[in-house]
């Protein structure tokens, strides 16, 4: 079973992330909690307590309404029973990283999807959006759904990787089971200066668990100098056409050097892979 935390703002973005999520649950028996966070209404300061609650509860009866109807056209448009897919409506007044985070403790969430909120290319696809303050501050993988994403299933998985600064990230075992069921092939991009040779990228793979003689999914291996990164990224996107790009950003920095400058347009192809992201937990 696979815990999701499904996002919405109601917008046609949002509409594909609800998408994935629901096709997801239905594949690994899941339940999904579809979410909305709502400005809190603005009273006067002078305004009783009492028509501040009442307002509250109005909002949210109104904004769980809607999202329970769009919930039920996706059972219908994708023709998933109900007993397949158990999900709950929840709406929580708050910005939503905070709503998020809340959300995903109190339901022990394993995944949380999202719909990208960007016009064009990766830049704007995450950096200042609701998508980058939940990766700053969430310690749960995220997939965030481009618009227009017809979910079919991962079978090229592409994970950008620095040996040097990776780190183990909870979770992991998400991106193993979506392998296995799809019987992807895993291309790992090892960002570095070092020329490694494949027998240091296997040894790299096994200290972090990431390879263990797997027999429904398939591993290739890739180096990719750290001084052509963005030419060698590209030719990869350009020949592999991965269905899925998975990074592990350790800090604001080394995301903002990975999917920067000319890299936007390119690397997700102006916004149409989807992004499996798995957060390095707080300290």
């Amino acid at each position: 079973m696979l815990k999701i935390l499904a996002l919405s703002d109601f917008s046609a973005n949002a509409h594909f992330a609800l998408r994935a999520a629901m096709q997801l649950a239905q594949r690994y028996g899941g339940e999904v909690i579809f979410a909305h966070a709502m400005d809190k209404p603005l009273v006067p300061a002078t305004a009783p307590q009492e028509l501040f609650t009442e307002l509250l509860a109005l909002d949210q009866a109104k904004w769980q309404e809607k999202l329970r109807k769009e919930v039920q056209q996706l059972f219908q448009m994708l023709h998933i029973r109900h007993k397949e897919v158990m999900y709950q409506v929840k709406i929580v007044a708050g910005p939503l990283p905070q709503a998020a985070i809340q959300l995903s403790e109190e339901h022990n969430i394993e995944l949380q999807v999202m719909g990208n909120s960007g016009a064009s290319g990766l830049e704007h696809f995450l950096l200042g959006s609701n998508s980058l303050q939940l990766i700053k501050s969430t310690t749960k993988p995220l997939l965030v759904v481009p618009k227009g994403f017809m979910f079919e299933g991962f079978t090229n998985i592409t994970l950008i990787i620095r040996p040097e600064k990776f780190r183990y990230r909870a979770g992991i075992g998400i991106l193993l089971r979506l392998a296995r069921s799809y019987r992807s092939v895993l291309h790992f991009l090892f960002v570095s200066d070092e020329e490694k040779s494949k027998r240091a990228l296997e040894e790299f793979l096994r200290k972090h668990q990431l390879w263990q003689e797997p027999q429904e999914y398939s591993i290739l291996l890739h180096t990719v100098p750290n001084t052509n990164r963005i030419e060698a990224l590209k030719e990869h996107m350009d020949a592999i056409k991965p269905d899925l790009l998975v990074v592990f950003p350790s800090s604001e920095s080394i995301w903002e050097e990975l999917f920067s400058d000319s890299i936007t347009e390119e690397v997700a192809d102006q916004g149409k892979v989807p992004l499996l992201v798995f957060p390095e937990a707080n300290s």
